[in-house]
């Protein structure tokens, strides 16, 4: 089988060359002989730890005996296979017969940055293309593997139809050849991997002071109040203050009641308009007794004989003569009348009753 291995410089070709194609094939069909142009490989080595004896390759791959594995780094080398740019069938016979190499039993190993780089025969009849990435130095490769060989590995879309897999630098295969890229190429972080382990851990600064800082807030706010201070029970359970019965009783005080009218003499008395006498101390009765009254009184209410006021008593009884001049209703008034000089109404002669009780004398 012909293979086409590519990478970038520093992408650990060499190394997965040694590792897949000497060492794993030697362990794998032991005694077969293999041959390789890679430059600083020590076969000493690789003779004495793997027991494979790794010989040149040369030029024309033709002169190898049969069922041999040849392993050409640098592939793209103008001696070697070097793409020309001319189409059809090329000049060069150790490039035309590579499509007889399998008659002969050849496993054909091309290394080189970039398929393009290769003469378009040899890629041709490539049975297996194989491709590294190593972003940054990692240790860790992605391999990507097709059927054939593309003539770009790094297409978004070529990549999903290729079988992929990761695959560990083995630290054992340094010393199995000479490379400048094996101390110079070191892994180097990428800015976004940076920002974003610094975010991680910035996140994982800021969750547990978070917690800390919530769980204070609830330690505050459970903390008991200091002996003495009781807790009311609707301070504890958010609710508001109880509304005392002092807030209601503007709607539950005693009902006024309105005054119809005021008698003062050697006594004060002041009643409703239902006639009953309104309990009050002597000197708010004669106040009252002193202003105006704006509504009439009906005296009838309080005659002891049933009769009207300024006409006749019980029957066949004559009204009472009228009495000395008497303070009815908070106004002077003429003898035995209660009246209002501001309305300029008479309303009756005073009752029976009022002399009676001594209010108002005869």
């Amino acid at each position: 089988m012909l293979y086409l291995l590519t990478a970038l410089p520093g992408s650990g070709k060499t190394q997965f060359a040694i590792e897949r194609f000497i060492i794993d094939e030697a362990r794998a069909n032991p005694g077969r002989p293999i041959y390789a142009n890679i430059k600083g490989l020590r076969v000493d080595a690789i003779a004495q730890k793997y027991g494979v004896v790794v010989g040149p390759a040369p030029l024309d791959w033709r002169t190898l005996p049969d069922g041999s594995l040849v392993i050409y780094d640098e592939a793209q080398s103008r001696d070697l296979f070097p793409a020309t740019g001319k189409p059809g069938l090329p000049d060069d016979e150790r490039i035309s017969a590579l499509d007889t190499h399998r008659h002969r039993g050849f496993d054909i190993v091309l290394i080189t940055q970039d398929p393009a780089l290769v003469h378009h025969w040899a890629r041709k009849f490539v049975g297996r293309h194989i491709h590294l990435v190593r972003p940054n130095g990692a240790e860790m490769m992605t391999v990507l593997e097709w059927g054939k060989a593309q003539s770009n590995p790094e297409d978004h879309f070529a990549k999903q139809e290729a079988d992929t897999s990761l695959r560990k630098m083995n630290p054992e295969t340094w010393a199995l050849y000479d490379s400048a890229t094996v101390h110079t190429h070191k892994f180097k972080m990428p800015a976004g991997a940076k920002w974003a382990i610094r975010g991680f851990l910035l996140l994982c600064l800021c969750i547990p002071l978070g917690f800390w800082l919530l769980s204070r807030s609830f330690a505050h706010d459970s903390a008991p109040e200091p002996e003495g201070v009781p807790v009311r029970e609707h301070e504890a359970q958010g609710e508001p203050p109880p509304v005392l019965p002092s807030a209601y009783a503007w709607r539950s005080g005693p009902t006024v009641e309105p005054l119809n009218g005021c008698a003062a003499g050697r006594h004060c008395r002041c009643w409703d308009f239902a006639g009953k006498v309104i309990e009050m101390d002597d000197a708010t009765c004669r106040n009252l007794a002193e202003g105006h009254v704006p509504f009439p009184i009906d005296m009838n209410l309080f005659r002891s004989d049933g009769g009207r006021v300024g006409g006749e008593g019980r029957k066949g009884e004559a009204a009472p003569a009228p009495g000395p001049a008497s303070s009815v209703a908070g106004v002077r008034t003429a003898p035995g009348s209660v009246g209002s000089p501001r309305q300029g109404e008479v309303w009756g002669m005073a009752p029976a009753t009022l002399r009676a009780d001594g209010i108002v004398s005869d």
